[in-house]
């Protein structure tokens, strides 16, 4: 079959719908957090042409090294499947806690426009991440109100056993921009920054 045709502008603009409407004025800074480091460098390669410097834990050209991964500095795209988090614990695509509490961290902190996390669905992969994401989203926003917008990097298809669809209806219902490639949570993620 022939390739899709790429996103455009107004249909990046339909999948942000309102979640963009308190960014613009807020200024801050792209917070991504990703369980693994395939889709992180994409996402930094992606992302860096309208964000200009990215910090990261991944040795990239054109990118700031972070002299702790577990603290973001400006725009940060963060793989939480490095050895740094997965000492003790299991891979952030199957135990999330740590994956959760730092998402808790960049909704709260003053300086974070949008936040960008990616959920993995197949085999051998947590349950339920999107369910597990959409609960602390909601008890976010229930104690802090709207927070920052939330773009979902949602990777997998309908054959895998979490259930796709389930898993972006309750991602959704949680207030998160729910994107089916990281393509598209990176251009959503452009469109809120006003790239």
């Amino acid at each position: 079959g022939r390739p899709a045709a790429a996103p455009s502008e107004r249909d990046v603009a339909a999948l942000v719908g309102d979640a963009g409407a308190g960014v613009s004025g807020r200024g801050g800074f792209v917070r991504g957090l990703f369980g693994g480091g395939t889709l992180a460098q994409e996402a930094v390669f992606m992302l860096r042409p309208s964000l200009g410097r990215i910090s990261t834990n991944m040795k990239l050209p054109g990118t700031s090294l972070l002299d702790d991964p577990s603290a973001s500095a400006g725009h940060t795209i963060v793989d939480l499947g490095d050895d740094a988090f997965t000492r003790g614990r299991a891979h952030p695509m199957i135990d999330q806690s740590y994956k959760l509490a730092r998402l808790a961290r960049e909704f709260e902190d003053p300086d974070t426009a949008v936040i960008l996390v990616d959920v993995v669905l197949g085999y051998g992969c947590n349950m339920d991440p999107g369910g597990e994401i959409a609960r602390a989203l909601t008890a976010l926003r229930e104690k802090h109100g709207a927070g920052p917008p939330v773009v979902v990097s949602l990777c997998g298809t309908h054959d895998d056993p979490q259930g796709y669809a389930g898993q972006a209806a309750g991602l959704r219902s949680a207030g998160a921009v729910v994107a089916e490639t990281n393509e598209l949570a990176c251009m959503a993620v452009a469109h809120l920054m006003g790239g």
